[in-house]
């Protein structure tokens, strides 16, 4: 046991670890000890610091960190009022957020998510009624039908065996369709459309989404790599 004198309050103490250096009796006096006053350099006001404390609070700290920047909307300088500020008012970043917001392609609303096209689903429905409207629906009866090759059903069977008679996108077996990852149309002969390279095992759900344009071309070709 030893006895030690308080470096804060000066009255003595048993200790009885003497291998730790300690100074203080309690934690109110060394927080006391550490404690100082100084004058904040904003309002002026006397506080209490502890440790490296410059002001007396954050409004204070923040007024001290502002600076005179530039509107990155309207161009006139202002007075920052908090971190990471670019605009002077909230008129100015409510007018920049209306130009950054995306325009539904139909009636030119503003839609408040990126990832859309149309602002509703009644808009959509009339881009593609416009879209798929004659020949350029999938159900034209008039619409001339791909010539597939005199070859094509052992072609067919060959793309079959070589997928395990299964679809490759989500591995259902049952109704599978072969599918031409570049359309047969835009091809002048079908022997060049019917490679294997160009050609997938896809089933009846995955075929229509890949028409819909719900699976890309590119993960079906990244499919056809990692298979060879």
């Amino acid at each position: 046991m030893t006895i030690i004198k308080c470096k804060g309050c000066e009255s003595e103490f048993e200790y009885h670890h003497p291998s730790h250096h300690r100074q203080y009796c309690s934690r109110k006096c060394r927080t006391l000890s550490r404690q100082r006053y100084a004058v904040c350099p904003i309002c002026g006001q006397t506080f209490t610091a502890i440790k490296r404390s410059t002001f007396c609070s954050v409004r204070c700290r923040d007024i001290a960190h502002r600076r005179d920047k530039v509107c990155s909307y309207c161009g006139k300088p202002y007075r920052q009022q908090g971190h990471g500020d670019k605009y002077c008012s909230r008129d100015c970043f409510q007018a920049s957020l209306q130009e950054r917001m995306r325009k539904c392609e139909v009636c030119g609303e503003p839609i408040l998510s990126n990832r859309r096209k149309y602002c509703s689903y009644l808009c959509m429905g009339n881009a593609y009624r416009v879209r798929y409207l004659g020949q350029n629906n999938p159900n034209w009866r008039d619409r001339p039908k791909p010539d597939y090759g005199a070859d094509w059903d052992e072609v067919r069977r060959a793309i079959f065996t070589r997928d395990n008679w299964k679809c490759r996108y989500c591995g259902q077996k049952g109704y599978i369709e072969v599918h031409h990852i570049i359309s047969i149309r835009d091809y002048l002969d079908a022997t060049f459309a019917n490679d294997k390279a160009n050609l997938i095992t896809l089933c009846r759900a995955c075929h229509n989404r890949t028409h819909a344009g719900v699976i890309k071309n590119a993960e079906l070709r990244r499919l056809l790599k990692v298979s060879v």
